[in-house]
């Protein structure tokens, strides 16, 4: 055993080397999911390199897809603050209508999940080889991002959760490059992506909360308390906008109703239907049609305290049916397809079980815990980004692994680097 890796890997990869698979690895993921992306829509009628099909968005457009448009559509008669942003964020809509504007048709946006693979190979490879300090890190988490199903399902979807992940696992990259580095251009662009990624989902909307565990640094000079108060107040923004635009739209200040959606229209049922109630679906469309007609603030009122009377009422069943959600999304097997016109395209490989994405999460949290030894902030921000995901994700009910994605993408150098140290010190 080499004294490097006595000591746990405190060597470092040299940063050129790092560099170089780094953007390998970003230029390898962009051409293989732009020549899978080309490939499915191919398929599905639409020979066009810019996607401009006869039937516009096909048969890739998930359902949730009109509502993001709906969004956009209000953007273009009244502007940004014409909008309404409790069931859907700006981001996905602007880059929508930003396409239509440019082509015609809003299926060149699919373009940007392939964009996004690239950027978050490149990240994730860059961050792996710097916690391990060896370039086989790096190496190791683009071959982990390449198997990664769910990249490539979601890097070809019109729908916003690839793209989503992609740019928090570079935002998150960039963040420990401004806490390593003290250099202002990786602080900044921590702060682009992050707000990004935030404009695109909820999901972060209350990283403000968990951010300084990755930012504090002991003895750190003024220059980097005052970038990384940047980089802070910037993750205040999309959130800001949000609860101000619905303040105004709706009269309530929150980022997002989906939290009291979930809770009435999903966990409820979902309880309902384990105590033999009736099925979820049934019981999911009686409770939209309970709050149907109600104006937007006043129908999240009600939700919230429709939800609290009936959780309250069963609060071990209700515990139990959350735990329950949390252990089915956080173990949900990988797919290489989303809607049943791809499914006909792929091999039995398509899929995986449940056990390879257990062995992920026990390498993840072995590796959560090494890295607490030598970078406790990072650890930290990763424990707390893990809670701030799935916490609010078992609310909901049939999401698969979609609410989880980020954090596979997150953890996935923390892995990646352990398997790096551990091939190391057997070494």
């Amino acid at each position: 055993m080499d004294a490097a890796a006595a000591t746990g890997g405190a060597s470092r990869a040299a940063p050129r080397g790092l560099a170089l698979v780094a953007l390998g690895a970003a230029a390898l993921a962009f051409l293989l999911h732009g020549a899978h992306l080309l490939t499915l829509a191919r398929a599905q009628g639409c020979p066009s390199a810019l996607l401009l099909c006869p039937t516009e968005v096909g048969p890739w457009a998930a359902g949730d897809y009109r509502s993001y448009w709906r969004v956009a559509e209000r953007i273009r008669e009244g502007g940004p603050l014409g909008a309404s942003y409790l069931r859907r964020g700006p981001g996905y809509p602007l880059l929508l209508l930003l396409a239509a504007e440019l082509t015609g048709q809003v299926s060149p946006a699919r373009w940007l999940g392939p964009l996004g693979a690239g950027l978050a190979a490149g990240a994730v490879s860059w961050l792996a080889g710097a916690l391990s300090g060896r370039l086989r890190g790096a190496l190791l988490a683009a071959l982990l991002f390449g198997l990664w199903l769910d990249a490539w399902r979601f890097s070809a979807a019109l729908r916003p959760d690839g793209l989503h992940a992609f740019l928090a696992a570079a935002a998150l990259a960039a963040s420990v490059g401004w806490r390593r580095s003290e250099r202002a251009r990786a602080g900044l662009l921590a702060a682009v992506l992050w707000a990004a990624a935030q404009a695109l989902r909820p999901t972060f909307a209350a990283l403000p909360l968990i951010l300084p565990a990755l930012l504090f640094k002991r003895g750190a000079g003024r220059r980097y308390r005052r970038v990384s108060l940047g980089l802070w107040l910037a993750s205040l923004a999309v959130p800001a906008f949000t609860i101000g635009a619905n303040r105004i739209q709706h009269g309530i200040a929150i980022p997002s109703q989906v939290l009291a959606v979930n809770l009435a229209c999903y966990a409820v049922p979902r309880l309902e239907e384990e105590s033999g109630r009736g099925t979820f679906l049934a019981l999911r469309r009686q409770c939209v049609e309970r709050f149907r007609g109600l104006a937007p603030a006043e129908r999240v009122r009600a939700q919230l305290r429709y939800a609290r009377e009936a959780l309250l009422a069963r609060p071990g069943a209700a515990l139990r049916s959350f735990l329950r959600e949390l252990r089915v999304q956080t173990l949900h097997p990988l797919r290489l397809w989303d809607v049943e016109a791809r499914r006909a395209l792929y091999p039995a490989w398509g899929e995986t079980g449940s056990l390879p994405v257990l062995a992920f999460w026990l390498l993840g949290a072995a590796g959560l815990f090494a890295l607490a030894r030598s970078e406790p902030g990072l650890a930290l921000f990763l424990a707390l980004a893990f809670l701030l995901v799935m916490l609010p994700a078992t609310t909901s009910h049939l999401a698969g692994s979609r609410l989880r994605f980020p954090l596979d993408l997150l953890f996935l150098p923390v892995v990646a680097s352990l398997l790096a140290r551990g091939r190391a010190a057997s070494g």
